[in-house]
């Protein structure tokens, strides 16, 4: 889920885990890591999306009830 954070944080194409070189660069830093499909990605990023917005709901909830 790291590789789909850095896609999300630097704003790159979900494309870019099929890049001949950046699968090169990848292969080079550690030759048995495996880049994920960018379909498998886009699952990844959606789970990173739900995940941050229940802890925005739940900060929010929280603050609601203090002012209660």
């Amino acid at each position: 889920m790291t590789f789909a954070r850095m896609v999300v944080c630097h704003n790159y194409p979900f494309c870019m885990s099929e890049y001949y070189y950046t699968r090169r660069f990848i292969y080079n830093l550690q030759p048995q890591f495996k880049l994920m499909h960018r379909t498998a990605m886009k699952d990844d990023i959606i789970k990173l999306y739900k995940e941050g917005k229940r802890k925005i709901y739940e900060i929010l909830d929280k603050n609601q009830s203090l002012n209660e």
